[in-house]
């Protein structure tokens, strides 16, 4: 009889609490061959005036800046970048509207005056799923021999299963796809259900389906230190798209040139 009631207040301690918002930051990583000053903006209903903070890019190394957002709203994001000698460049702005869903997004080719660019969006501590609503408290978890799944539910450790976590996970239960980890989910104090905890860039009830975020686009203004003829300067920076070199996982990302006028 205590062992069922200890049972009910460790589901109930672990899994009361649940934000409508979502609870979460995006990560904005930036990598440039040059040395460059940033300035990133990211814009939501909710802050009209911005989230603003700066960075200087040291050649060849990867800088993380990161900002609250609200899962229930749009994010705008504005990087303005100093002056580019090294690409005749006096400022480049770089435009992005993004849906805010948890995951990394890292297109094949990047703008200059960047070689390497990577946003991601993640959950606070303790809160979990698609957009951060699932509140599970891993450290209470953890006392207890449990552990917060992917999906912001109690779990046994890796492999294991039941009401002790002493029984052989059966992987027939879940026949997880492309790396994924088969596990279970307690929905309730007396509820096991089979869950494929993802590898990163798959989701679905067996990780079957790749994300996709095509629809994303990047729109960027270059304004160079001397006049040109317009077409010179759209078919110049056109070109000058590079490798990324913090790429994780594939995405289709359209990344859109725009000329500011000079």
């Amino acid at each position: 009889m205590c062992s069922s009631s200890s049972s009910t207040s460790l589901f109930l301690l672990l899994t009361l609490i649940n934000k409508v918002s979502g609870s979460g930051y995006l990560e904005l990583t930036l990598r440039s061959p040059w040395k460059q000053e940033v300035a990133v903006s990211v814009y939501q209903a909710s802050s009209a005036f911005g989230s603003i903070k700066s960075a200087l890019l040291r050649p060849n190394e990867a800088s993380s800046l990161k900002f609250p957002v609200n899962y229930n709203q749009t994010a705008k994001i504005v990087i303005t970048v100093g002056g580019s000698p090294n690409y005749g460049l006096q400022s480049t702005r770089l435009d992005a509207l993004l849906t805010p869903i948890r995951g990394v997004l890292t297109p094949e080719k990047v703008p200059a005056p960047f070689d390497g660019f990577k946003i991601g969006f993640e959950c606070d501590t303790n809160y979990y799923g698609e957009h951060c609503y699932q509140f599970c408290n891993n450290e209470v978890a953890l006392k207890y021999g449990k552990r917060c799944n992917s999906a912001g539910f109690t779990s046994c450790p890796h492999g294991f299963m039941g009401q002790s976590c002493i029984e052989m996970i059966r992987h027939q239960d879940c026949p997880c796809q492309n790396n994924g980890q088969c596990a279970t989910s307690f929905l309730s104090e007396s509820q096991e259900v089979p869950l494929c905890e993802c590898s990163e860039g798959f989701y679905g009830p067996v990780c079957q389906s790749p994300r996709d975020v095509r629809n994303v686009t990047f729109t960027t203004n270059y304004t160079p230190e001397f006049r040109f003829v317009p077409q010179i300067i759209e078919k110049y920076y056109n070109g000058m798209k590079m490798e990324n070199r913090l790429i994780s996982v594939k995405k289709r990302v359209n990344i859109a040139m725009e000329r500011r006028s000079v």
